[in-house]
């Protein structure tokens, strides 16, 4: 039950107002309860209250995503990059919002340490070859669409 849930942690920030896990549980509640606004509040007071938890940053930027406030959550998909270099989601969404937003370069760097963590990763390999061709980069977009269709010859496209 999450109203019963939301009181009884209401009940435990009144008497710690900077208690990080209700804070973050509250958060969480709030955010599946569709109260997007009380959740990002939520979030931040988290995070105020512990700034070095990365799981923190990324919830909150899934919020801003829902919000359509792309460059809030690159911001903290970025302090989840910094605070975790090896989370993968984290440069994933980054490295998927600068191509969607045209960004080639920024999503070219961004796709490369994807492919650094993981030569494998197909998805990231033909990402980076169409951002390497609007770069006008038609050598390197070939060698990366080269390699998916090696890796996945059936899902390379």
């Amino acid at each position: 039950n999450h109203q019963a849930a939301l009181e009884d942690l209401a009940a435990l920030l009144r008497l710690n107002k900077k208690h990080f896990g209700a804070l973050r549980s509250r958060a969480t509640l709030l955010h599946k309860a569709g109260d997007v606004q009380g959740a990002i509040f939520t979030y931040s007071q988290a995070i105020s209250a512990n700034p070095s938890i990365a799981e923190t940053y990324f919830a909150r930027a899934e919020v801003y995503e829902k919000m359509g406030k792309v460059e809030l959550a690159l911001s903290d998909y970025a302090m989840v990059s910094k605070l975790e270099p090896s989370n993968r989601e984290a440069i994933l969404r980054q490295a998927l919002h600068k191509f969607k937003q045209g960004l080639w370069g920024a999503s070219t760097q961004y796709f490369t340490q994807l492919l650094r963590m993981d030569p494998n990763d197909t998805m990231a390999r033909i990402h980076r070859s169409k951002a390497q061709y609007n770069l006008g980069r038609y050598t390197e977009a070939l060698q990366d669409l080269s390699a998916a269709i090696h890796l996945e010859p059936t899902g390379a496209q």
